[in-house]
């Protein structure tokens, strides 16, 4: 209840509104994609305690993280199959394009911006658009990029089949220190659970069922 009030919240910025809708009309996914990382983000910023101030700067940023593919040609945001090199780098033109846009609103914060720009940055300095390592990476920079990709993964794309959450979560363990923060990683996991809200699951009784809660004990 408190993730979907502060979403709502969110939503009055008029601004913000019509960044999304812009967005929407661009491509559908990016519009689907936009709202769960900011609810994910809303979710995480709750369970390490992150104050309502900022919480809301957290998910203005996750929001509009990706608002800069408005900038991208159409034909490449909806291509079926994998992007070639000269795509790839068009694709991540987003980020400074979306810095860019958000520059050029009207009550969009510093923080906002910046995630737009840094999303993509990797800890081991291998992201991009400045190849910067995980000390110069904003702290809200890092937790939308992780959860960015999580939700990326776990859902189904026009160029790739999506993952279980439980595989995301392993793979993005095995990725922490290289491409993302470690205790960032450590604190998504206790959050969502190794099995998250809606895995089906195999017992040791060989009964199937599906996650309904998850305790929030650290």
């Amino acid at each position: 209840k408190v993730v979907a009030g502060m979403v709502v919240s969110i939503l009055r910025n008029p601004d913000a509104l019509v960044l999304l809708s812009n967005l929407r009309d661009h491509d559908e996914y990016s519009i689907a994609h936009s709202i769960n990382v900011c609810t994910l983000c809303l979710a995480f910023a709750r369970y390490i305690g992150l104050s309502a101030r900022e919480m809301t700067e957290l998910g203005m940023g996750a929001l509009l993280h990706d608002v800069g593919e408005i900038r991208v040609p159409a034909n490449i945001m909806r291509k079926e199959g994998l992007l070639n090199k000269e795509e790839s780098l068009l694709m991540q033109t987003h980020t400074t394009h979306g810095a860019d846009i958000l520059r050029n609103s009207t009550d969009i914060p510093a923080s906002t911006i910046e995630i737009a720009l840094a999303h993509h940055e990797r800890s081991n300095g291998q992201g991009y658009p400045r190849g910067i390592h995980e000390t110069d990476i904003g702290y809200y920079s890092r937790i939308v990029g992780m959860i960015d990709i999580y939700d990326s993964v776990t859902s189904s794309h026009t160029y790739r089949h999506c993952v279980s959450s439980t595989e995301a979560l392993k793979n993005m363990y095995n990725w922490r220190n290289t491409l993302f923060d470690a205790n960032l990683i450590e604190s998504l996991i206790q959050c969502l659970g190794i099995y998250p809200i809606g895995s089906v699951v195999e017992l040791g009784s060989g009964e199937v069922g599906i996650v309904i809660s998850v305790s929030l004990e650290h």
